[in-house]
C-alpha cells in the first residue's frame, strides 16, 4: 500500500469516527487503526504507522475538515471533531455514488473492514467535494 492509499484509509477511519460522534469530540489514537492497514508481521510498518496517522490528522485540520486539540496521553492519541466544513461534505450525496447514501454512511460502511478500493474512492470523493467547497467559497 502506498503513501496516499494509506492516507486515504486513515483519513476514511478518521471520518467514520468522527462522523458518528458527531458533535461530540472523539479520540483518535494513533494506533488505533493499525491492524485494518499494516501485516501482523510487518514491523516496519507498524513502526511508522503512528507517524502516518499523525501527519494525516494534522492534514485534515490544516485543511479545515476536522477541529483537532492538543494530544492526549503523552502524545498517543487527540481529541477532534468535524468543522462546519467537514460535516457538510460527509451529508452531501453526490451522483457518483448511491443516491439514497451520503459520503458520511458510505465512509462508515467501509471503515467496517479492512482498507478496500471503495474506502479509497470514496475518501477521494470526499476530498474533492472538499476542493471543490473551498473554491466554491472562495470565489463568491
Amino acid at each position: 500500500m502506498n503513501n496516499i492509499e494509506l492516507f486515504n484509509g486513515i483519513t476514511g477511519k478518521v471520518f467514520a469516527e468522527l462522523y458518528q460522534s458527531f458533535p461530540v469530540e472523539a479520540e483518535i489514537n494513533l494506533t488505533g487503526y493499525l491492524e485494518d492497514f499494516i501485516a501482523v508481521d510487518d514491523y516496519e510498518g507498524a513502526w511508522e504507522f503512528p507517524e502516518m496517522t499523525k501527519a494525516t490528522i494534522k492534514w485534515l485540520d490544516k485543511a479545515g475538515y476536522i477541529w483537532l486539540t492538543s494530544p492526549q496521553s503523552y502524545g498517543g492519541s487527540y481529541k477532534a471533531t468535524l468543522t462546519p466544513k467537514g460535516l457538510e461534505i460527509l451529508k452531501q450525496t453526490p451522483n457518483s455514488i448511491e443516491p439514497t447514501s451520503s459520503i458520511g454512511e458510505k465512509i462508515v460502511e467501509f471503515s467496517k473492514n479492512k482498507f478496500s478500493d471503495g474506502m479509497n474512492e470514496i475518501v477521494k470523493t470526499a476530498i474533492s467535494e472538499g476542493i471543490k467547497f473551498a473554491w466554491h467559497s472562495s470565489s463568491t
